[in-house]
């Protein structure tokens, strides 16, 4: 075993407490509601679940296409479901589709008072499963909604989702608390990485690149985890350093992206010896990755206005 599976055995295997859920400040992912108002609301909102059960499908998309989906065509539900969250509301869960691509890959979570609806959407990586996304970390029945995005870099096309963000829905809002739930990520997250790592290892029908592109992005979504969830702040640095040197594009553009996430002075020293190395796209994406660092440095010496 391979001293990167073995820390992330670690990380699956060890104990973990589970954090109070206390919202904090705002950060990048977090989403506040759009409130529309609809003349003819397409079904009265349920005042408790056993009521939400009678709402149909065809009740559903109706809403959805009323609430001025940016799409001019007619969108498609996969998955529906009514849950409380937060606050204690009632709230539709609707997976829905792009109508252009007919990929299902938007989560609706809307609340209706009346003739007026707030909505926040998210762009999930599909495949969405509202079973295993709409979940009750706390077990008070009050529920919490995982995103998940892809580690996509326009080289391929459809990808699944492996970096999972966890959300608070409250009072018109959306705060990402993927740091309240280590034990989530430890049991779900990082269990679901590592098992895809070990398919990956198995599967002789792949191309060599290909899996080598695919260990990496496993790679980079179980770092950001640690990071972010766990609070190893340098956590995929030294893979970084050896993605760098990869002939892959694909490969050395995770190098820089694992760079631009970690606040050292060792990771901007590497990025700007990416700059002085690289050419063409690639480097314009190092400069773009070096402007938004310098910019989130210059936002934590402000500080908050």
């Amino acid at each position: 075993m391979t001293p990167r599976y073995k820390t992330l055995r670690r990380l699956i295997t060890c104990s973990i407490l589970m954090a109070a859920p206390v919202l904090h400040a705002q950060n990048a992912h977090d989403k506040s509601a759009n409130e529309v108002n609809i003349d003819n609301l397409a079904f009265k909102w349920p005042q408790d679940l056993k009521q939400a059960r009678l709402i149909t499908k065809k009740q559903v998309v109706s809403l959805i296409n009323s609430v001025g989906y940016p799409y001019s065509k007619s969108v498609d539900v996969e998955q529906y479901e009514f849950s409380v969250f937060g606050d204690g509301g009632i709230y539709l869960v609707v997976a829905t589709n792009d109508p252009e691509t007919g990929w299902f890959q938007y989560i609706w979570v809307i609340q209706c008072h009346g003739t007026s609806c707030s909505t926040i959407d998210f762009d999930s990586a599909p495949p969405i499963d509202l079973n295993r996304q709409i979940v009750d970390l706390r077990k008070d029945g009050r529920h919490q909604i995982v995103v998940r995005e892809c580690v996509c870099l326009n080289d391929d096309g459809r990808q699944e989702g492996q970096i999972a963000h966890v959300y608070e829905i409250a009072d018109g809002h959306a705060k990402d608390v993927s740091e309240q739930y280590p034990e989530y990520f430890r049991s779900v997250v990082l269990a679901d990485i590592a098992k895809n790592l070990d398919s990956v290892t198995q599967d002789d029908q792949r191309s060599d690149v290909k899996t080598k592109e695919l260990k990496a992005k496993l790679l980079y979504a179980q770092h950001d985890a640690e990071r972010r969830v766990f609070g190893d702040k340098t956590a995929g640095f030294s893979d970084a350093q050896q993605w760098e040197q990869s002939n892959d594009d694909v490969i050395r553009r995770l190098a820089v992206r694992t760079y631009e996430k970690i606040d050292s002075p060792e990771a901007e020293t590497a990025l700007h010896r990416m700059a002085d190395t690289q050419s063409g796209l690639l480097k314009e994406e190092i400069q773009q990755s070096l402007t938004r660092k310098a910019a989130k440095g210059q936002q934590v010496q402000d500080g908050p206005k």
